[in-house]
């Protein structure tokens, strides 16, 4: 099921022409230019105040969660206060004699 090298070269060639065709015909992109700001805008205060609080985030805006996805982790705060001294929960990497010949 082999091509015959022919057979490649003219497909190539089909190819080629098939993209000189259309790289032709494709519109330039236009020239940008940046037109420089004259005048400084403002904007009042209103505007930005209300600005601001819509890109605030939910649990800021609302009172409580307006999705059923927003109730999972619509309460970020931990349940109890986090205590680095409980070895219970935390788990220091410390040298025992047998880390200490291991090392070696």
């Amino acid at each position: 099921m082999c091509r015959k090298p022919t057979e490649v070269v003219a497909e190539n060639c089909k190819f080629i022409r098939i993209f000189l065709k259309t790289t032709e015909k494709q519109i330039q992109d236009k020239t940008i230019r940046c037109s420089s700001v004259t005048g400084r805008l403002f904007f009042s205060a209103d505007f930005i105040k209300t600005f601001h609080d819509a890109r605030q985030e939910p649990t800021k805006k609302y009172t409580m969660p307006l999705t059923e996805s927003q109730e999972i982790g619509w309460v970020s705060a931990p349940l109890i206060p986090a205590n680095r001294n409980d070895e219970r929960f935390n788990f220091f990497r410390s040298s025992t004699d047998t880390t200490k010949i291991s090392e070696k």
